[in-house]
């Protein structure tokens, strides 16, 4: 196809949607450095020839796997769940093989794994045996404190966490829970009192005792059952602002889908614990991490993307934004009405991508296990 053969078949695929509509120019804007397309001309790219829209944005730079990468790298006040979304079943990554199985309960993961080849995405989605979530503990959250430590990235079974928690009877539990209120997420042992409530039970005996209803001030996310933490001394948690006897109204899970765009980012600011200012200072932490000032977004931006329905004009912003509030990509767009309908579905030749060719085959036996798709850290 030619460019404009390219051109006019988006806009024959969005039809009344100029936005997609992939520039006849587009050649002549290559040739300056700086430009990138904006996200609705890359999925008119994707739509158009088939190719999948991770891969487009891999064309231009822009590499979706950044964004577990950067949540990783960062300080939160308050815990996050990470972005674990697998983006680009062909994209490599290196993986590791089980050196040994661990003999203590606190084991220096170098002495568990060994690097391997690197492995496709999509083969390691074979091994995906559980679905675990991941979160990151935030400096602020010290109901765990100091079992788990701030910073620390702690593995999440989802799996009968509620049942689990009946076995304690009313005592309060053996486990650590990830749990999820009107204030955000936080890491804590529970016990379950009478007519649906529950007790939120600090590893400090003195703090004071956090008592909510489950499923309209409380959900429980899982079971904490391993903790990832930085070989160098970490330093102790801030005191957090004590939480209020009772959620204030207004609760609304992670798992909401239909939320439009300027609610889904100022819920997801509030989660993380940042204001304007810190959310700018972590995003010029992005950008240099990135090497790329695009990635800075200014307090006044950040403010305007929370009063209109139109998504960043620039990808840029788009990717820090999904970091700092631990929004993934695909609830991004869904949230901005783009359209992926028509999104293709097939990987770009290796060739093209400059990839290393591996085999799409399935994993070796001794790799290690990872987590039911699409929740992979990496």
């Amino acid at each position: 196809m030619t460019l404009l053969q390219v051109s006019l078949a988006s806009a024959k695929l969005f039809p009344g949607e100029p936005l997609y509509r992939v520039p006849h120019s587009l050649y002549s804007d290559l040739r300056n450095e700086r430009f990138t397309p904006n996200l609705y001309q890359i999925v008119g790219l994707s739509a158009v020839t088939g190719y999948t829209l991770p891969d487009w944005l891999s064309v231009f730079d822009f590499r979706l796997n950044d964004i577990v990468r950067l949540q990783i790298r960062l300080s939160f006040p308050k815990t996050i769940l990470l972005d674990t979304t697998l983006y680009g079943d062909h994209e490599p990554i290196q993986w590791f093989d089980v050196r040994q199985e661990p003999t203590d309960p606190i084991t220096p993961l170098i002495q568990v794994l060994t690097q391997s080849v690197p492995q496709r995405i999509g083969a390691l989605r074979q091994g995906n045996l559980m679905a675990f979530l991941y979160a990151k503990l935030g400096t602020e959250d010290d109901l765990s404190y100091p079992e788990l430590l701030p910073g620390s990235i702690v593995r999440v079974d989802p799996r009968d966490a509620l049942a689990r928690l009946a076995t304690s009877e009313g005592r309060v539990s053996s486990q650590l829970f990830l749990v999820e209120h009107t204030h955000g997420l936080n890491c804590c042992r529970l016990q379950q009192l009478a007519d649906g409530r529950i007790t939120l039970v600090s590893t400090n005996r003195a703090a004071p005792r956090l008592e909510l209803r489950l499923g309209s001030e409380l959900k429980i996310i899982g079971i904490i059952d391993m903790e990832i933490r930085r070989f160098h001394k970490t330093a102790p948690p801030f005191v957090s602002p004590p939480l209020p006897g009772r959620a204030s109204a207004g609760f609304s899970d992670l798992a909401a889908t239909n939320l439009p765009i300027r609610h889904l980012l100022l819920q997801g600011r509030h989660r993380s614990g940042l204001s304007f200012r810190a959310a700018s200072a972590m995003s010029r932490e992005i950008a240099a991490t990135l090497n790329d000032t695009r990635y800075f977004a200014a307090v006044g931006s950040l403010s305007d993307y929370e009063t209109t329905d139109r998504p960043p004009r620039h990808l840029h912003k788009a990717i820090t934004l999904c970091i700092l509030y631990a929004i993934d990509f695909w609830t991004f767009l869904r949230a901005a009405g783009i359209v992926t309908g028509p999104l293709g579905t097939e990987p770009i030749p290796d060739d093209l991508m400059g990839r290393t060719l591996i085999p799409l085959a399935s994993a070796p036996t001794n790799q290690a296990r990872i987590p039911k798709e699409p929740r992979l850290i990496h």
